[in-house]
């Protein structure tokens, strides 16, 4: 199995085990002091979790994932299928990016275009998109950007499904367009479709997701952030650190720690060692300290040692 697999597993099965504690409570300072404790200590359990998960570790992931309630398994188990797809991919990629639409594909596309047109009921319109499913390419962008304007919702729903495998930058446009739905489900969604991609434009998209109102969409914005885990996404990491949800910081601080490039370490300085919150500057200095193998008092402190061996500094393998 791969390792972004087992990673995504380790880390949202402890984000249940270990949450609980995490946050501040009112009382005295001995108690907040404590508090602060257990919360970093629970985000270096994670860590450690997460260094067993590059062991491949399987036996312990699958006894994490059988300890989760059943809708966030459910999640877990979606989140390997899809990694399963990723490999998958990855040993296909030598293959050329784009095929030559055949007729037969022309043909499907038509034939769902038109039904998107015609009056015919939700049923028939979802047959005729799903018939898509497997092309994954994009000539059928239209036909699903048009089948995102539909009122009923599981249309809109089998039109993002016929995205979900292309992989390319060419589909931000529609997952934008996606995430101004109505329905959070759907919002939700959308950002499956971008987890494949490696590509700095996906971090508009995911940037937006972050604001959203609805809490699921925001969580499924750094759960595809932790799925990605590359350099291209640095800028919505660093949006995240700042989030008033602390799982959401909490996910982006870890997933920022493990991307080989100086620009997650400022994000960490930055972003994290000038916040007024406490948490949050005390798992940036922590994670800091862990990519480094250095100890800092403060922001001045890091910024100082960063700032002089930035240029050189060799980024664990």
């Amino acid at each position: 199995m791969k390792f972004k697999s087992l990673l995504c597993l380790a880390f949202f099965s402890l984000m249940l085990i270990f949450n609980v504690g995490c946050g501040k409570k009112k009382g005295s300072k001995k108690n907040v002091a404590n508090t602060n404790i257990v919360h970093t200590t629970n985000l270096r359990k994670k860590r450690a979790i997460k260094s067993a998960a590059k062991n491949n570790n399987k036996a312990e992931v699958e006894k994490m994932l059988a300890a989760l309630p059943k809708n966030e398994r459910a999640k877990m188990e979606k989140l390997l299928k899809k990694a399963e797809k990723k490999k998958e991919n990855e040993e296909d990629e030598k293959m050329p990016k784009w095929f030559k639409p055949n007729q037969e594909v022309k043909d499907l596309v038509d034939k769902a275009s038109k039904a998107l047109r015609m009056d015919l009921s939700d049923e028939e319109k979802i047959k005729a998109i799903e018939d898509l499913e497997g092309i994954d390419h994009p000539i059928v962008l239209e036909v699903v950007n048009e089948a995102l304007d539909e009122p009923n919702e599981e249309v809109r729903e089998a039109a993002l499904d016929a995205i979900m495998e292309i992989g390319d930058p060419v589909i931000v446009p529609t997952v934008e367009k996606a995430l101004d739905d109505e329905s959070p489900d759907i919002r939700e969604y959308a950002l499956d479709a971008l987890m494949d991609i490696n590509d700095e434009s996906i971090n508009k998209p995911l940037m937006k997701a972050l604001d959203d109102e609805n809490e699921d969409v925001r969580d499924n914005a750094v759960d595809t952030m932790l799925y990605i885990e590359e350099p291209c996404i640095i800028p919505s990491l660093t949006k995240a650190i700042t989030s008033d949800d602390q799982d959401i910081r909490e996910k982006a601080i870890i997933t920022i720690e493990d991307i080989s490039d100086p620009r997650a370490v400022d994000a960490l300085i930055d972003k994290g060692l000038l916040s007024d919150d406490d948490e949050l500057r005390e798992d940036a200095l922590d994670s800091i300290e862990f990519i480094t193998d250095q100890e800092f008092k403060d922001y001045n402190d890091a910024r100082t040692w960063w700032d002089q061996h930035r240029d050189t500094f060799k980024f664990d393998e």
